[in-house]
């Protein structure tokens, strides 16, 4: 594998279980017994989530497509 390669996979498991864990901290908001929220106020955070997530994943996506047309032009 390359070394941008080796860069990717390496920082890519780092960043994504320190996703996985704030969303996991973030979880712990659900808890009744310490927080009070409303559905609207949930509904706002997942849309904001996922709308950041939307985002990041788009960005892949056009990299993916970058790259194919790199390769085809090649």
């Amino acid at each position: 594998m390359s070394t941008k390669g080796d860069n990717f996979v390496r920082l890519a498991k780092a960043r994504q279980d320190n996703i996985c864990k704030q969303f996991k901290i973030l979880g712990n908001l659900a808890n009744i017994s310490n927080y009070d929220y409303s559905e609207a106020q949930v509904n706002a955070l997942f849309s904001t989530l996922e709308s950041a997530l939307r985002a990041e994943k788009r960005k892949f996506k056009d990299g993916l497509v970058k790259r194919a047309a790199k390769e085809a032009k090649e």
